[in-house]
């Protein structure tokens, strides 16, 4: 919670500081992809080796950079300098984020995965929702730097509630003997699945961060009541992880996975043209349904599986931080003239493009081996 209330503290500042600094469309999409791309490669690559040592290690050398990065944003006063110091925050979560996953899960001893990845889950995103109504409503009274010290102290204070870790355990027996495992072709296709689908989840996320402003600020609507907006996406987000945390329905369920995405690409492509901030905010609750079931999905089926689970817990990380990062990029690229909207149409035919592979996948999976460790069949 304190990790993603500092990072959605700043997030929230960087479109208008870097509009303040008369940043246009294109360079508002560089913004997220500045800081997801660091993030995508320090993840793959830590969390693969967080499956080998203490995974303390990395969690506090990655709290030790965020918070540099935080401190050299609330002096940075130029675009580039703002863009440098967001991939280096980048970095530093790259290293803390598999590794406070795959030790979650290991602690969770298998049996008990569900619950522990509902807690872990709403505690960053009430984080995150807290982060984006704070920020925006501090924007105003202290600015962007002091956005930025804030985070660095959140950052600061996780050094004192981080939990002892044990060294990376093989949950072969309680995994292998979960009876709800379908056969290892569609486990992976759920599994490759989830992952697109939260990264363009994250994607639409990242467009609604940082190209909203602009239109908002053009509607006269303030940094406040975008954070409210951004807020209450994140906080539904949340109540979204309380529920699927105690609930089975779900777990390898196809029709749940590709519904929300198209309920996703629709809500994404009519936000643009929604009546008021009033009709806006009566589509926030609905991002923040789809948001919550792809993200639950992708990390439970990343740390489902006997080993291996820092190395899937960071493809799940850099997958969504890229995917979130390159969508938000193209949108600002498509955007001509005075058409604001494309990077949302850009962001709804990414989902498009999300549910037909996840369809692929799924297809290819009931002709492939069904052999393995459990033969539970998918209705």
């Amino acid at each position: 919670m304190c990790s993603d209330l500092a990072l959605y503290l700043i997030m929230l500042s960087l479109p208008y500081r870097v509009l303040g600094l008369g940043a246009s469309s294109l360079v508002l999409g560089m913004v997220p992809f500045a800081y997801a791309l660091p993030y995508s490669l320090t993840a793959v690559t830590a969390g693969r080796h967080s499956d080998r040592w203490p995974r303390r290690g990395p969690i506090r050398l990655g709290l030790t950079i965020a918070i540099v990065a935080a401190i050299a944003l609330s002096v940075a006063d130029t675009i580039p300098t703002i863009l440098a110091a967001t991939g280096l925050l980048g970095i530093g979560l790259g290293f803390f984020w598999p590794s406070i996953q795959a030790g979650m899960s290991e602690l969770a001893a298998g049996a008990q995965l569900g619950r522990d990845t509902r807690l872990l889950n709403v505690g960053w995103s009430a984080g995150k929702g807290l982060g984006m109504m704070a920020g925006g409503l501090l924007l105003p009274i202290i600015g962007g730097d002091g956005l930025a010290l804030g985070a660095a102290a959140a950052w600061l204070l996780c050094f004192a509630v981080l939990p002892g870790m044990a060294r990376p355990a093989s949950h072969h027996a309680a995994i292998d003997a979960d009876p709800r495992r379908p056969w290892p072709s569609r486990e992976r296709a759920f599994l490759r699945a989830a992952w697109i689908g939260n990264g363009v989840a994250y994607a639409v996320a990242a467009t609604l961060n940082h190209h909203f402003p602009k239109i908002l600020r053009e509607d006269g609507i303030e940094s406040g009541r975008f954070g409210l907006f951004l807020g209450l996406v994140f906080l539904t987000q949340t109540l979204v992880f309380l529920v699927l945390g105690s609930v089975r329905w779900w777990h390898y369920r196809m029709a749940s996975l590709l519904g929300v995405q198209l309920v996703l690409a629709i809500a994404i492509v009519a936000a643009p043209a929604a009546p008021g901030f009033t009709g806006l905010l009566m589509l926030a609750p609905l991002f923040g349904l789809c948001l919550g079931f792809l993200y639950q999905s992708s990390l439970y089926y990343s740390l489902h599986a006997p080993e291996g689970r820092g190395a899937q817990a960071g493809v799940h990380e850099a997958t969504l931080g890229l995917t979130g990062a390159m969508v938000p990029l193209l949108g600002g690229l498509a955007v001509a003239g005075h058409r604001l909207t494309a990077p949302f149409v850009v962001a709804g035919i990414a989902v498009s493009l999300s549910f037909l592979l996840a369809v692929t996948w799924f297809l290819r999976s009931r002709t492939q081996d069904r052999t393995g460790p459990s033969l539970t069949r998918e209705p």
